[in-house]
């Protein structure tokens, strides 16, 4: 019923007779999401209470941002105006500049209608930013997505790596996405990474998350 739904809104990646490399984010030749199956899970908790049982704090969950711009069942605001505002949200709380932010862990599914949009939001907010989209590797784990894709935020910081995006290095980045994605693995020190989840509905939710030493008096940590 999952893939049949999917397929009458022509969400799916056309490219079958190459599984591996069927799910195309932001690549001129992208033809919609894989379906993917998989579950994260991350303790939250104050910088105190980790402290007081001696757990490892692998980042601080800096900031978010929540909006729902109701646009369409399916489709994105074509001006972004959801997707703008939860990042814009997360980045007040967060109390950072645009420019802080070493990277975006984007949502880009291979749509070429949603990979779009969100380029161009995320082009309004931080111009043309370096970006990564997991979903390439991954599929689409719906439910699960903005679990993993924090998770994998996380880790970014804490290790210094930007994760590649897959399947791009053919055809090259499509029209309409002025942004650095990254197609190759990248180890530069990593001070905060923004992770978006835009859902069907217009539900949009951005999260930052950082290194513990750029905020040590944030209260919020995230440990496994």
């Amino acid at each position: 019923m999952t893939v049949a739904g999917f397929t009458q809104a022509q969400a799916l990646s056309r490219h079958t007779a190459e599984p591996a490399s069927a799910s195309r984010p932001f690549a001129a030749d992208r033809s919609g999401s894989v379906l993917g199956e998989g579950a994260a899970a991350m303790v939250l908790e104050s910088a105190e209470h980790a402290g007081a049982r001696g757990a490892r704090v692998h980042a601080v969950l800096a900031g978010a941002g929540i909006a729902a711009d109701a646009h369409h069942i399916t489709a994105p605001a074509p001006d972004g105006s959801g997707q703008i505002s939860t990042m814009r949200k997360a980045l007040t709380q967060a109390g950072l500049a645009p420019e802080q932010i070493s990277h975006i862990n984007a949502h880009a599914t291979g749509t070429p209608v949603g990979d779009v949009a969100e380029a161009h939001a995320i082009g309004e907010v931080f111009g043309r930013a370096t970006v990564t989209a997991p979903k390439a590797a991954l599929g689409h784990l719906f439910g699960a997505a903005g679990a993993l894709e924090a998770l994998i935020a996380v880790l970014g910081v804490e290790h210094g790596i930007i994760p590649p995006t897959r399947n791009i290095t053919t055809a090259g980045v499509g029209p309409g996405i002025a942004l650095d994605v990254v197609a190759e693995r990248r180890d530069v020190p990593q001070e905060a990474v923004l992770s978006n989840s835009f859902g069907f509905g217009g539900q949009n939710v951005s999260l930052i998350v950082t290194g513990v030493r750029h905020h040590p008096s944030r209260t919020a940590s995230t440990a496994p």
